[in-house]
């Protein structure tokens, strides 16, 4: 099978050959076969418990029927078991429950904050692939990491905001011209 004649299937989010999708009047049909079975059963599914919803309400329980419900498919594994008021069946449920619980015991890890050292490393390489220099009082100067983790004082905040609507303005008027 080749890529060439396979379409995507939304329902099982699986690329199929284009043979697997059915026409219907002419047309394919958005999702694969398989899933136009899955989805018939789960439609004959709710069907017959809202059939037996009706018929059993005006019949009493008893005669040793249980009140579980009827035997249809699951809905997660398509096996024929006694699902109660849910659509998927208890060893179902119990897996996606332990799957849930293992997903929250799970801790992500945060992207740790390099190292002084391992920051001086990385300006050191980067100056020599680069050759930049940071232009300071004193003419241009190396940058050191203490350029990086420290926070500006408030002049310095004041000078970048100057320079930056200079820049805004000359920007402008360069456009009038």
């Amino acid at each position: 099978m080749s890529e060439l004649n396979q379409l995507y299937c939304p329902g099982c989010r699986c690329p199929r050959s284009i043979f697997q999708f059915p026409l219907k009047d002419g047309w394919r049909t958005a999702t694969c076969g398989s899933c136009l079975e899955r989805q018939a059963l789960r439609y004959a599914a709710i069907q017959g418990r809202e059939r037996e919803g009706r018929e059993g309400e005006g019949e009493g329980e008893g005669e040793g029927e249980q009140a579980t419900g009827p035997q249809t498919r699951c809905s997660s594994c398509l096996q024929v078991r006694d699902l109660g008021r849910f659509l998927t069946c208890e060893p179902c449920r119990r897996r996606n429950l332990k799957a849930k619980r293992h997903r929250a015991l799970i801790t992500r890890v945060p992207n740790p904050s390099p190292t002084r050292a391992e920051l001086a490393d990385h300006i050191q390489r980067r100056q020599q692939a680069t050759g930049k220099r940071e232009r300071g009082f004193a003419g241009y100067r190396a940058i050191t990491v203490d350029d990086y983790t420290r926070e500006p004082t408030q002049e310095e905040e004041q000078e970048l905001q100057d320079r930056q609507q200079q820049r805004r303005r000359s920007g402008r008027e360069q456009v009038r011209g």
